[in-house]
């Protein structure tokens, strides 16, 4: 399913339940900011469901125990107390259990990266030929293959929708490029060769940045990671 419809069928439905509450028949009395951000966290839990995604999962129930602490007689917990907990919890699950289920669940396997047209056929799908890339997601699923013989840099921005790019069609200029990522309630994936080396320094706040593996000490090509990640994820897959 392609978020836009996932999304905007979340709106429709919070356009119902917003007369429903000014007509009084919710048991709850929500405002409209509430009301958008419950339609809002209710979608990433779905999307952490679908794709096994233990922070996206954990990091919704948590928030949405932050606004409707009183309802649920939580109050004792304050917030910051919830948010910590949540993100041990989903940190210590993504440790316990090993990335290769997460990424079955994903449907990202060995098969599918190079037999391209099994993906989604209502995915957004493009190849950029440019020695800079840009790109640019939101509210949608994207995927994008990079098709360079002097890569230098990629400015990729996301907000409330998902990306996968394509490294495995590509040079590096002076074997090394710069990456600059900004990641707002969405999610990056990067699909880089096995020889390539991974450098961050990405500021991640309430995200996940997972970079596949630790460095082995090769001596391939360098991706720099610059920007960030908030209320997201960002995550490295050596193909």
């Amino acid at each position: 399913m392609q978020p836009r419809w996932f999304w905007g069928g979340f709106l429709i439905i919070g356009a119902g339940l917003l007369i429903t509450n000014q007509l009084g028949l919710l048991a709850i009395s929500v405002n409209l900011f509430t009301l958008f951000l419950t339609l809002v966290l209710a979608g990433f839990l779905i999307k952490g469901l679908r794709y096994l995604d233990f922070f996206s999962i954990i990091m919704s129930l948590v928030f949405l125990a932050v606004i409707y602490a009183r309802p649920l007689g939580i109050t004792a917990l304050t917030p910051w107390t919830m948010i910590v907990a949540g993100l041990l919890l989903s940190f210590g699950l993504t440790l316990i259990f090993p990335r290769r289920w997460q990424h079955w669940a994903r449907g990202h396997s060995y098969y599918h990266h190079h037999h391209r047209q099994f993906h989604d056929d209502h995915t957004d799908q493009a190849t950029i030929n440019d020695d800079i890339a840009a790109i640019n997601v939101s509210m949608t699923s994207s995927i994008r293959y990079l098709h360079s013989a002097n890569l230098s840099a990629a400015n990729i921005t996301v907000a409330m929708g998902g990306v996968k790019v394509y490294f495995d069609d590509v040079q590096l200029q002076d074997n090394q490029a710069t990456i600059k990522l900004d990641v707002s309630l969405g999610s990056a994936e990067l699909y880089i060769p096995q020889n390539w080396q991974v450098k961050s320094d990405l500021d991640v706040s309430l995200a996940n940045f997972d970079d596949g593996k630790p460095d082995a000490g090769t001596a391939g090509p360098v991706l720099y990671l610059t920007g960030g990640v908030s209320l997201g994820s960002i995550t490295i897959i050596y193909i």
